[in-house]
């Protein structure tokens, strides 16, 4: 399956990013106004951003991510908290877990990285399978960009980072895109810098893709879903076109 995963250098930084202000009390509101159906599954954990506060918030939470890196970041943050969650390393459409879950949530377009339409559509079915009947599924996902809005195909971009351990990253990323825009490719070189020398490298392959929202509709009603509602993100008024959409849906009862 292709799927876009991060390596160590992201994994360690990923917290930092400062774009996900309304994403997690967004998600919990969510969860809470379900009536905190219980177990939790978030597929796609990463470091633990949301899997934490939901843990804190009471909810029974498991984790799943393809990435050993992310993985790793989310036991270590979980360590120093005194919890314990059961996290597994496993490609969404290759999930196997012991148990059934009445609240599925996948935030912050992590899904889109699921870049080729039939693996997606094979995640959602597993996804359902994996839901209680009754149970809800959110996700977000972005809609087809405006011209230019992720920089112009074929540039080149560098940013420097500095970090709180005193190290710096220099960022180098080339964009492109395919299937019409609907796809946009990053290649991006990560090199960390300790008092000025190079110490240590890392290539990154990050792929999403965009949907339509008609077109991710019929996606979830081809896998099983029903009730399916949308918002523009992360509030409760509608979507509009280049949006990034919530989609809410339930397996039948």
């Amino acid at each position: 399956m292709k799927q876009s995963f991060y390596g160590r250098i992201y994994s360690q930084s990923y917290d930092l990013e400062g774009r996900r202000g309304d994403m997690l009390p967004f998600y919990l509101n969510k969860w809470k106004k379900a009536g905190r159906p219980g177990p939790v599954l978030e597929p796609m954990c990463g470091t633990g951003y949301f899997l934490i506060p939901f843990l804190e918030a009471g909810a029974d939470i498991d984790g799943v991510d393809a990435s050993p890196y992310m993985l790793a970041e989310c036991r270590k943050k979980c360590a120093e908290k005194g919890l314990d969650p059961s996290l597994h390393q496993q490609l969404i459409e290759e999930i196997n877990l012991s148990r059934q879950y009445g609240f599925i949530f996948i935030p912050d377009r992590s899904f889109g990285h699921l870049y080729e339409r039939e693996a997606a559509q094979k995640s959602l079915q597993k996804l359902w399978d994996y839901l209680l009947p009754g149970g809800w599924f959110v996700l977000d996902l972005k809609t087809p960009p405006e011209e230019g809005e992720f920089g112009k195909s074929g540039e080149t971009e560098i940013e420097i980072e500095d970090r709180l351990d005193g190290s710096t990253v220099w960022i180098t990323s080339l964009w492109s895109e395919r299937d019409g825009g609907l796809v946009i490719r990053n290649l991006t070189k990560y090199e960390v810098y300790v008092n000025g020398e190079l110490t240590t490298t890392e290539l990154f392959d990050y792929n999403e893709r965009f949907y339509d929202i008609v077109e991710f509709e019929e996606m979830l009603r081809t896998a099983g879903f029903m009730d399916i509602q949308t918002t523009k993100a992360y509030g409760d008024t509608e979507p509009s076109e280049h949006d990034i959409v919530v989609f809410s849906c339930r397996k039948p009862e």
